[in-house]
């Protein structure tokens, strides 16, 4: 990795360390409900996780992140369904080989020096047609490409974010954040 983009993985987790007191705040803000509303929908209408007894494990690089997360989830009556740690790259997670049913990752490989790794690595953990989410800007669109090249198939891409009035925001030609929902395949 060059200094430079070390240096800019390194300030996006300092970044958004100092954002962990207000994270919660931010889902009140209308585009953080759109990112959650677009997650729901990704999810097929089912509601949290957490909420349907399922155990959901939360990774960050932060520490900050992490706390403000596992203090969330003590609110919310979740915390025996629920944890979080921090961890330094999700190109190398310790996890099992097939071990999950579902990873969703948002807003993350932006900040990664090779995310096709990384989606390799979600493969890896991924139980057959295990669901994968990964929302990503827009001009990073070539993760499409990447998500074949790592094992998944039948994408769905949903349109997302900004500013710009609903329709707008709901095109792939002008939305500034893509959601891309696929599965491993067998």
């Amino acid at each position: 990795m060059s200094a430079t983009r070390t240096e800019f993985a390194g300030n996006a987790v300092a970044y958004h360390a100092s954002l962990a007191d207000g994270w919660d705040l931010r889902y009140q803000k209308r585009s953080f409900q759109t990112r959650q509303t677009v997650l729901m929908r990704s999810l097929q209408g089912r509601r949290w996780l957490a909420e349907r007894g399922c155990s959901v494990l939360g990774v960050d690089a932060a520490p900050e992140m992490v706390a403000a997360a596992n203090q969330s989830a003590q609110r919310q009556n979740h915390s025996d369904r629920l944890s979080f740690v921090r961890i330094t790259t999700i190109a190398r997670l310790a996890l099992d080989d097939r071990s999950l049913d579902g990873v969703l990752c948002s807003s993350v490989l932006e900040y990664v020096p090779d995310p096709s790794v990384c989606l390799t690595e979600f493969a890896r953990v991924l139980k057959p047609g295990g669901l994968l989410l990964v929302s990503v800007p827009n001009r990073n669109s070539a993760v499409r490409r990447m998500l074949a090249r790592a094992g998944f198939s039948g994408q769905k891409i949903v349109p997302f974010g900004g500013p710009l009035p609903g329709l707008a925001q709901r095109t792939r030609r002008w939305a500034p954040l893509l959601m891309f929902v696929t599965q491993k395949t067998a």
